[in-house]
Parts: structure tokens; C-alpha cells; sequence
């Protein structure tokens, strides 16, 4: 169990389900859950919409069905309790087939949540890499290079050098921020956050941005659009994803980790003839407990894939301002004696600041690719989970 999120107990026993511990911990689950919401601003102002309203959107949807299998559990066990107990034991073979995979899949989760780089998938719903894998591939040969061929070939004696300092630079960041990424990828375990460099990168571009329009009033624009893009802080994001997988495993520590195994043996069931007996219940509420332990770790993978995504954005935004700015700062140097240098100051400052308008413009679009991602590979809707009609726990003739 993780500590700080664990609940004592198994709902589940030998053969049994017990209804009223399932309630309480879903009750438990979705005030976790309201806590972990993004705040305002969390992905910056560009991010505001469609991004984090979207995902506070998809949470509320989930939220609801957490308050849904609550009242539906409290409902059977207050039913059951004209029997003594809250626990609805399985009557057919079946049915506890179903119990015994449940079982089996609540020892497939290890101590805890575990926290992967974002396009690795811990709960079932299929494996694959992200779509932004090797997207700093296209960085590889950045601007660098044909800034320092472009100062050359204006005859800018001794600016070559300054360029491919700047390269040499990013080259240098750019191999610290893969070699972070591999070791986050060994140590991300347990309850350890996501760690995201988003305000960081945002932050330090800003700050060139503001040192080059001092040189420079062509950076201007740039300055502004890069504004919008600022991330203050990255702890609610990085809270947030941590908070969904510890919340995820929890389900998973109820309804079992190993999602597929418990899916299959549900649909074994209902492909039965015990599907038109009195398990039917039982098993129809573990079925949709399964739907939400998988839809919520996959918003925390939603999440998780907008921040890296940004990141990627961020990242470049950062090395191309670095370059930039050191490149105008020579410039303006070689200006002093020089003063037709200064057109080709004016040029470069527009040349930066149309860059960093176009990575702002994508920046809402980007943010927002976790929450089209996990719309579009979202088994059924939400809200469809634990609809307010179930089966009776009753016999049901042939």
C-alpha cells in the first residue's frame, strides 16, 4: 500500500465482495482526486483552455462516477444487510472465477504506484511509445548551424565562432536533458514526483527575451506572445499526475492492477450462462470499478503527455533564445564600429522574435494534445461508468 493514500482492508474475500468497504474507499478516492485538480493557470495562460479546463472536465466525469459506484454499493449493502453482513458471495462457479482473477490482479500492482516517463503505460490499456518520442530528434540539427553559416556567409568575421559557441552550448544541454531523462526513467519509483522543467525553461526564456529587447525593439513581439506561454510553477502538474497514479493504484489495490486479466474474466462471464444468474451484480460493479481504475490512470498519462509535450516546445524555445541572444549581444558589439551592422541586428531580433511567436501559437494546441489523446482512446464515456440502472441481484429465468 502507498502511504498517505493507502485503505485498509480488501473489499474482497474468499468468494465474497464486500459492498459497504467499497463505497467508503471510492468516497475516499474522489476527495483525493478534487485535491489533485489543476488550478488556474497550471499549463500558463495559453494552457487555460482547452488544456487544464478540459482536464478538470474529464475529472469531474470521473468524479461523478466515483459518487455513482459509491451510492450504488451503499444501495446493495443495505440490501445485504438484511442478511447480517455487507459481503454478496458469489453462487456460481463463475462467478468466482471473477474473484479469483480480482484476487490474483490486486498482486500485480508491487508496493506502489509506479511513476514512468510519460509514454510508458502501468495499467493495462496497452503499450506503445508516445507520439513525441524522438520529436528532439528534429532538434538535432538545429538553428545553430545555419545561424553560424548565415553570419558567414554576411562576412561577420569572428560571429562564426559566436554561433557555434551558442551550438556547442546546446549540444551541451541537450545531452544533459537526455541523460536526466534516463536516469528519471531508472529512479522514477514509488510515490517520487514527475518533476517537470516546464517553469524552469519557460522562465529562462522569458529572461533572454527580456535582455534582447533591450538590445533590440525588433524582440519585442516575441516578448509579449512568450508571455502567454510562462508557466509559474510546475508543482500542480507535477502533483497532479502523481496524485492520478496513486489514485489509479488504489482502485487497482480494490478492483486489480492487472486490468486486461480482470477484463477478460468479465467478459468471460458474461459470455456464460451465469450471466442471467444472481452474480450478475457483482460482477457488473467490478466491471465498471475495472473501467475506472483504467480511465484514471490514463488521464494521469494524459496529463503526463501535454506536460512532455510542452516540454519539447519549451525546450526549443530556450536553446533558439540562448543562440539568439548571444548572437545579437556580438552584434552589437561589432555595431560600434560598424554601424550598417545594425539592420542585421534589427533582422536577427526579428527573426528571434518570430520563432518564439510561432512556438507560442502552438503552445495552447500542444497543451491541449492530452486531453484529444485521452478522448480518443477512451473505452466508452466516462459517464457511462456505473449508470444509475444495474442488474438486480435476482434470478433471472432462461
Amino acid at each position: 500500500m502507498t502511504e498517505g493514500y493507502a485503505i485498509q482492508g480488501n473489499p474482497f474475500g474468499p468468494g465474497a465482495m464486500d459492498f459497504d468497504m467499497i463505497a467508503g474507499r471510492l468516497d475516499d478516492l474522489r476527495y483525493r482526486g478534487d485535491v489533485a485538480s489543476l488550478p488556474g493557470l497550471a499549463l500558463g495562460v495559453a494552457g487555460e483552455w482547452p488544456a487544464r479546463r478540459g482536464f478538470n472536465d474529464i475529472w469531474s466525469e470521473l468524479g461523478s462516477a466515483f459518487d455513482r459506484g459509491a451510492t450504488q454499493a451503499r444501495r446493495v449493502a443495505k440490501t445485504l444487510q438484511t442478511t447480517g453482513t455487507s459481503y454478496s458471495r458469489a453462487e456460481t462457479s463463475a462467478g468466482r472465477h471473477v474473484l479469483d482473477v480480482v484476487a490474483t490482479a490486486q498482486q500485480a500492482g508491487g508496493p506502489g504506484p509506479s511513476l514512468s516517463l510519460p509514454e510508458e503505460d502501468d495499467f493495462g490499456y496497452g503499450q506503445g511509445p508516445s507520439m513525441w518520442e524522438g520529436i528532439g530528434e528534429t532538434f538535432r540539427e538545429p538553428y545553430f548551424q545555419g545561424l553560424a553559416g548565415g553570419i558567414a556567409g554576411l562576412g561577420l568575421r569572428g560571429l562564426t565562432g559566436v554561433a557555434e559557441m551558442a551550438y556547442d552550448d546546446e549540444r551541451m544541454m541537450r545531452l544533459a536533458f537526455i541523460e536526466d531523462l534516463e536516469r528519471q526513467h531508472v529512479e522514477l519509483s514509488g510515490a517520487n514526483p514527475l518533476r517537470t522543467r516546464l517553469s524552469t525553461w519557460s522562465k529562462a526564456t522569458e529572461e533572454h527575451l527580456a535582455l534582447g529587447r533591450k538590445m533590440s525593439w525588433t524582440v519585442v513581439a516575441g516578448a509579449l506572445a512568450w508571455a502567454a506561454v510562462v508557466v509559474e510553477s510546475g508543482e500542480p502538474l507535477d502533483r497532479a499526475v502523481e496524485d492520478l497514479r496513486r489514485i489509479a493504484f488504489e482502485l487497482g489495490e480494490a478492483f486489480g492492477h492487472d486490468t486486461d486479466a480482470v477484463r477478460r474474466a468479465v467478459t468471460a462471464f458474461w459470455e456464460g450462462e451465469a450471466s442471467r444468474g444472481a452474480d450478475a451484480q457483482m460482477v457488473t460493479f467490478i466491471d465498471e470499478g475495472n473501467r475506472l481504475t483504467i480511465e484514471v490512470g490514463k488521464m494521469a498519462r494524459a496529463i503526463a503527455e501535454s506536460v512532455h509535450a510542452l516540454e519539447v516546445i519549451h525546450w526549443a524555445a530556450l536553446s533558439f533564445s540562448a543562440a539568439m541572444f548571444l548572437a545579437i549581444a556580438a552584434l552589437r558589439v561589432a555595431g560600434r564600429f560598424d554601424i550598417t551592422i545594425d539592420w542585421v541586428t534589427k533582422f536577427m531580433g526579428w527573426r528571434w522574435s518570430t520563432l518564439i511567436t510561432m512556438l507560442a501559437g502552438l503552445a495552447p494546441t500542444v497543451a491541449a494534445f492530452g486531453v484529444a489523446w485521452y478522448k480518443s482512446s477512451s473505452i466508452g464515456d466516462p459517464r457511462e461508468i456505473w449508470p444509475d440502472v444495474v442488474p438486480e441481484r435476482t434470478e433471472m429465468s432462461p
